[in-house]
């Protein structure tokens, strides 16, 4: 089997892919779906090889200082590479793809904006997921792996935990790392600036 993983890098520049690859041999990761790669390019699609793993990437976007932000792309491993069959682009935030095995195997890679963006923001990147998962042949095996920037407190989920609980009900996905019995220190996945930590990185999955 194929092992698949999520990671928002907040930038590959610098350096910082040829480290993720290490990362990616020691671990033995197959496919990581990386968000916030912040790679700009003119090209829908851009494929480039870094010690024998295949990084596919859509582009980065420009914000109003025109710096890049976002982006969004699938790191595979030579593995992944023999079994890849497709990568589609269905919005800047959101990447498919499709590997073969028995069954077929969909990847789902997504970048949500954050909970305090405007509803119109988030209600455009859901329908975009909405779109992605629409197309899934119903016998593959589905990872919908990403920063949703959803979480879920003591208190109840934000509304981006609200919408991917949501997601996940609508296509009978089970978001696999919060079934984990772990305390939350073991299990977060962002730091803010005044060092809380929390889980905003899920991956939604079928089970079969």
């Amino acid at each position: 089997d194929l092992q698949i993983s999520t990671f928002n890098s907040r930038t590959l520049r610098q350096g910082r892919l040829e480290e993720l690859v290490e990362n990616a041999v020691l671990h033995q990761n197959d496919i990581i779906c990386v968000q916030e790669h912040r790679y700009s390019h003119p090209e829908e699609l851009l494929s480039r090889f870094v010690n024998g793993y295949q990084f596919i990437t859509s582009s980065a976007t420009r914000n109003r200082g025109g710096a890049s932000v976002g982006g969004v792309g699938f790191l595979l491993s030579p593995r992944a590479q023999r079994s890849l069959l497709s990568v589609t682009k269905v919005s800047p935030r959101v990447l498919v793809l499709t590997a073969n095995g028995n069954p077929k195997v969909t990847v789902v890679c997504c970048y949500a904006p954050t909970n305090c963006n405007e509803d119109g923001d988030k209600d455009r990147f859901y329908r975009s997921v909405h779109q992605a998962l629409r197309e899934v042949p119903a016998h593959n095996m589905l990872a919908v792996c990403g920063d949703f920037n959803a979480r879920f407190t003591e208190d109840g989920p934000t509304d981006n935990g609200d919408r991917l609980t949501a997601i996940a009900e609508q296509y009978r996905l089970v978001i696999c790392n919060r079934m984990f019995q772990k305390p939350v220190s073991k299990v977060w996945t962002y730091e803010d600036p005044h060092r809380g930590r929390h889980q905003l990185d899920f991956i939604p999955r079928t089970l079969r």
